[in-house]
């Protein structure tokens, strides 16, 4: 019952990101799971965003992003075959993981050690996953791990079905706003998603308004935000429509 009620849930999303959220919290609520989140790494572990999370404060979140992904013992352990599930104890032993600063800094100070991941989406760069996470003592369960390998196929299809419907909004949006504006911004290093939002914030659109036309949550959409100043070398939503205007209009 539970399978069934994740996979059609999978399907769903795909159709109606607003989901999202709600999915990862059932997932982590049927197996169990202290907290999950879906994830996006650059192969090198040099930088990583949670998309979305359940279980994780601000914190967390950004103590991950930003320094402990490159200390992840597991990441680069971790398959890269889209569907594959491992556990943590299959990738490393929980003697060997304990030592390590990834476990006490990040892992222990949250009441962390056992977790789980299933690939998303793969490419040369970066690699997507679900992963959750349980408490000393309880590991994963082996009927937790068949509900895992059940839901990873059809996973994995939906992930690709929410791409595709993704890249045809980008299309789509592209055409609206103008083509012109987005191979600008795309030239500037800007991915397809941050030049959705680098446009609406340039139309007036709110973090809020913005997460919920997109189906991200705010801290998400915040955190985007943040890589667009970056990339695009300015400090606040003055400075970034300042650039805007004057690039759009040369």
């Amino acid at each position: 019952m539970n399978q069934n009620l994740l996979i059609r849930f999978a399907y769903e999303v795909a159709v109606n990101p607003e989901k999202r959220s709600n999915f990862v919290a059932t997932f982590a609520e049927i197996v169990g799971a202290s907290a999950a989140a879906v994830a996006v790494e650059d192969r090198q572990l040099r930088g990583a965003t949670l998309l979305i999370t359940h279980g994780m404060d601000r914190r967390t979140i950004d103590s991950y992003c930003q320094y402990y992904v490159g200390l992840n013992p597991w990441a680069l352990r971790r398959p890269s075959t889209v569907g594959e599930v491992r556990t943590s104890d299959e990738l490393l032993s929980e003697a060997e993981f304990r030592e390590t600063e990834f476990y006490h800094g990040w892992m222990k100070p949250r009441g962390w050690l056992h977790a789980s991941s299933i690939v998303l989406q793969t490419t040369e760069i970066e690699r997507a996953y679900l992963f959750a996470v349980r408490p000393p003592n309880h590991p994963f369960t082996e009927g937790q791990i068949a509900l895992h390998k059940d839901l990873a196929p059809h996973l994995a299809t939906a992930a690709q079905i929410g791409k595709t419907l993704a890249d045809l909004k980008n299309t789509i949006d592209r055409l609206r706003t103008g083509a012109r504006e987005f191979d600008i911004l795309t030239g500037r290093g800007l991915k397809p998603h941050e030049c959705h939002i680098a446009l609406a914030r340039f139309q007036g659109q709110s973090v809020k308004e913005i997460a919920h036309k997109t189906g991200r949550s705010p801290e998400t959409v915040r955190s985007h935000v943040k890589s667009i100043y970056r990339k695009l070398g300015v400090h606040d939503r003055a400075e970034l429509m300042r650039l805007l205007h004057d690039l759009f209009r040369q």
